[in-house]
């Protein structure tokens, strides 16, 4: 929810001074990694959790009698972790971009 108020936010600023998106491009490349990360967000990330809690809320069922546990996670659940992992390891990335650009865009060391 505070992801989205960003955008809200952010385009309140925008639309109050008056700045030319267009003109400044590190802003522009801001809100386009901004929307890109929201997209996958709600494309990969949030259904994947619900995926995830879904898939453990039950504990797995007990081994047969003189079987062993099975070591490590279900093969279904290790992929969703790894998608997980991998879907927040490139929002992290991105998220540190757009740090970067809105604090060397504006009177920063970018044009």
């Amino acid at each position: 929810p505070l992801a989205l108020l960003q955008a809200v936010t952010g385009v309140g600023l925008i639309w109050t001074v008056g700045i030319d998106v267009f003109t400044h491009l590190w802003l522009l490349a801001g809100i386009v990694i901004y929307v890109v990360a929201m997209i996958m967000v709600f494309t990969n990330q949030l259904p994947v959790t619900a995926k995830l809690v879904e898939a453990t809320k039950n504990p797995p069922p007990a081994p047969a009698p003189g079987e062993a546990r099975p070591s490590g996670p279900p093969p279904h659940i290790a992929a969703l972790v790894k998608r997980a992992a991998l879907g927040g390891a490139v929002l992290n990335v991105m998220l540190v971009v757009i740090i970067i650009l809105m604090v060397g865009g504006a009177n920063g060391f970018l044009p």
